[in-house]
């Protein structure tokens, strides 16, 4: 029986989780309970002793830290990887340290402010030989993963047109409103780019933003985009941590057009409506549950070999992006976006296999009428309760 528990374990990569944060308690501790293919709640590193002992008892995790002891975490020998979710402007601290020790590191995005640290973690990783993954829950959504899967496939023809809205009330002393590594454009805009650089299946050439300031030397509340992509395509995007949520994409091409609603890592269900030559159609999504779907996919890639999509250089790109707005809102005018390298425009395709993939519970309303040009969608047996 021991050797069967042992083989059992060996099979699960065990994770350290740094930073206990808001997002981390209600979506990454209890996604652990449904990633036990081969995933592992081994740790917790946090500053506030309280949430060690509330949630050491909850998830039955007696390994805990503080940020001053992460680095004895790292050499326990009692974990192989980390989910890092400390603030953007530490996270390529926390991410090179569990390189070097030589643990692999799934990040919530971004990974770090700017392409100097991204990059410094992406040659660490390649050095050491262990993976890292940028968190891009918005692929573990149906409806945004049909949609841009529908687009790529030229379906509404070249896309030439892309305008977004991603917004959430911050509320006081928000983290996610100190500076640096805050603002909208960095915690709600960076969904928003990636989509539009995967629709455009291209990288923009120009950015210009224009902000609303927050006070106190915060980050900016509210901002908007605007990317200028070859072939005169335009991409605009609007993010806010200061009015009601919202989140939508609606893509424009030559053919016709899709409207996504509600979009991104919404939990909600997704809805697309769809007109082609005059055409209009709709179909529903059912909301998934994100954060288990890039446990099990990432500890597969640990255990099993190979490279989870999106890489490191596509999520790169995202932050060279927001490199470019944030200096235009510096400079108050477009500037030009540095590409020093090709970077892959695809979609990466996350197939909806396992039954982690499972739909939420919702409060009202079924599903919408299935069209033949977006396939159909299979209902899912419900999830395990944490």
């Amino acid at each position: 029986m021991e050797d069967s528990e042992q083989q059992e374990q060996k099979r699960r990569v065990r994770y350290a989780v740094v930073g206990l944060g808001p997002v981390t308690q209600a979506g990454v501790l209890p996604a652990f309970k449904n990633a036990e293919e081969n995933c592992e709640l081994a740790a917790f590193v946090s500053e506030d002793p309280l949430k060690h002992k509330k949630l050491g008892k909850r998830y039955r995790v007696s390994l805990t830290y503080s940020y001053g002891d992460y680095d004895a975490c790292l050499r326990s020998g009692e974990v192989d990887a980390i989910y890092l979710a400390v603030p953007a402007a530490r996270r390529k601290e926390f991410a090179l340290r569990a390189v070097e020790a030589g643990l692999h590191v799934l990040s919530e995005r971004p990974l770090g402010l700017n392409e100097e640290e991204c990059e410094a973690v992406q040659k660490a990783a390649a050095k050491k030989r262990v993976k890292v993954l940028v968190a891009y829950g918005l692929y573990q959504q149906e409806g945004n993963a049909k949609a841009i899967e529908f687009c790529r496939a030229g379906k509404i023809g070249e896309v030439r047109s892309f305008v977004a809205t991603v917004a959430s009330q911050a509320r006081p002393a928000d983290p996610r409103l100190d500076h640096p590594g805050g603002g909208a454009l960095y915690h709600l805009g960076i969904d928003a780019i990636h989509v539009a650089r995967k629709l455009m299946g291209a990288e923009p050439l120009e950015a210009y933003a224009s902000a609303q300031r927050g006070t106190d030397g915060k980050a900016e509340e509210s901002a908007t985009a605007v990317l200028r992509f070859p072939g005169d395509r335009q991409a605009t995007v609007f993010a806010s941590l200061a009015n009601a949520e919202a989140s939508s994409f609606h893509a424009f091409g030559s053919k016709g057009d899709l409207r996504c609603e509600p979009a991104f890592d919404s939990d909600a269900e997704c809805r697309h409506v769809v007109t082609i030559a005059g055409k209009r159609r709709e179909r529903g999504f059912d909301p998934r549950e994100p954060y288990a779907p890039l446990l099990l996919r990432f500890s597969d890639s640990i255990l099993q070999g190979g490279d989870p999509a999106p890489g490191l250089s596509d999520a790169l790109a995202d932050v060279r992006v927001l490199r470019a707005l944030e200096r235009s809102l510096t400079e108050g005018r477009p500037v030009k976006v540095q590409l020093d390298r090709p970077v892959p425009a695809a979609a990466p395709r996350v197939p909806v296999k396992r039954e982690f993939a499972q739909p939420l519970s919702r409060a009202s309303g079924a599903g919408g009428t299935p069209f033949a040009a977006l396939g159909d969608s299979k209902p899912a047996p419900q999830l395990k309760k944490p």
